[in-house]
């Protein structure tokens, strides 16, 4: 199964276990030619999942941004010793962090629940999710066995 960057231009999303998301109504909508700065990933059938989550959230910002993002995390990552060569790289561009119908959002969350989430790494907790719940979803990480690291604010889970 692949996923992608979210592509925001477009109202209705299909992740990648085939359900369809309205994102204009709760997310508003981006310019209509915006496109996804990275290529897409694929998540293994079995087995941890070790996520790059990056996130910006507004049209004006740069797309660079998200290289960007995701560059400090595989810095951040090589200064912790850990290999970043096996990571997936999820991101939702120009939506907003208190948007809880990000594509690449609920993915995070699905393999969460699933228990298939090893290490999320992000450059710092915001980009994760701006919402009331984010102190409730780091915990669910480790609950359900996995790891939370933010570069920029030194918080690492293990």
């Amino acid at each position: 199964m692949e996923l992608y960057s979210s592509d925001s231009h477009e109202l209705t999303t299909r992740d990648p276990f085939g359900t369809i998301r309205d994102n204009a109504e709760q997310c508003g909508t981006t310019l209509a030619n915006f496109q996804p700065t990275l290529q897409p990933n694929v998540v293994p059938p079995t087995g941890n999942v070790n996520i790059i989550f990056c996130r910006f959230s507004s049209e004006l910002q740069r797309t660079e941004n998200i290289q960007d993002q995701a560059r400090r995390c595989r810095d951040g990552l090589g200064r912790k010793g850990i290999p970043y060569g096996n990571f997936i790289f999820l991101s939702d561009e120009a939506m907003s962090g208190t948007c809880e119908t990000r594509p690449m959002f609920q993915q995070l969350k699905k393999m969460v629940y699933a228990k298939r989430l090893g290490i999320v790494v992000v450059t710092e907790q915001s980009r994760l999710s701006r919402g009331d719940n984010t102190i409730s979803l780091i915990k669910d990480i480790i609950f359900h066995g996995g790891r939370f690291i933010s570069i920029t604010e030194n918080i690492d889970t293990l």
